[in-house]
């Protein structure tokens, strides 16, 4: 009995050993000393889209506001990701602990996008079937950029092969 429960002492600081190293391998340590605020917690409003093979800019609806929000879970590397067109659409993004050159955060999106079954309006079916549909799950990397001198203005790039997103902080306002 007391052998058993030695080796379950072994074993198990092994393999919290194990997890260590992999987390050290790959930067995660030094990536949740960067993200342990929270970057990309919080909601943002969609200003601008790209989509297609060549980035072309994607038309948005004037008259609706899409919001984004990301909800940093306790493992402090991965965000439950929502967007809210006509239909909620909602899937995980993991920080996989890599940067690209240009200093973007390497992302995984899924491993699936779950949404409600709405039939949207014309003017957003093509929001949510082509640019979130087909665009999202390519999101591969991403970004949150000061892009005014006092440093408050923030904009979040979210970028794949075929798509990018602009976002911008979100506020919601009450009229009297």
């Amino acid at each position: 009995n007391q052998q058993q429960q030695q080796q379950q002492q072994q074993s198990s600081s092994t393999s919290s050993a194990k997890v260590t190293s992999t987390a050290a391998a790959v930067g995660l340590e030094e990536h949740e000393e960067e993200e342990g605020n929270g970057l990309y917690q919080g909601e943002w409003k969609l200003i601008k889209a790209y989509y297609g093979p060549e980035l072309s800019e994607f038309p948005l609806p004037d008259n609706h506001t899409i919001i984004a929000s990301f909800e940093k879970q306790q493992d402090s590397v991965s965000y439950r990701f929502g967007i809210k067109v006509a239909n909620s659409m909602g899937t995980d993004i993991v920080l996989t602990g890599n940067k690209f050159e240009d200093g973007f955060d390497e992302v995984t999106i899924g491993p699936t996008i779950q949404s409600t079954m709405m039939m949207p309006p014309p003017e957003l079916q093509p929001v949510e079937f082509e640019l979130l549909g087909k665009g999202l799950p390519v999101v591969n990397k991403m970004i949150v950029v000061t892009t005014a001198e006092n440093g408050q203005e923030k904009t979040l790039l979210m970028q794949g092969p075929t798509i990018e997103l602009q976002l911008v902080p979100y506020v919601a306002t009450f009229e009297p």
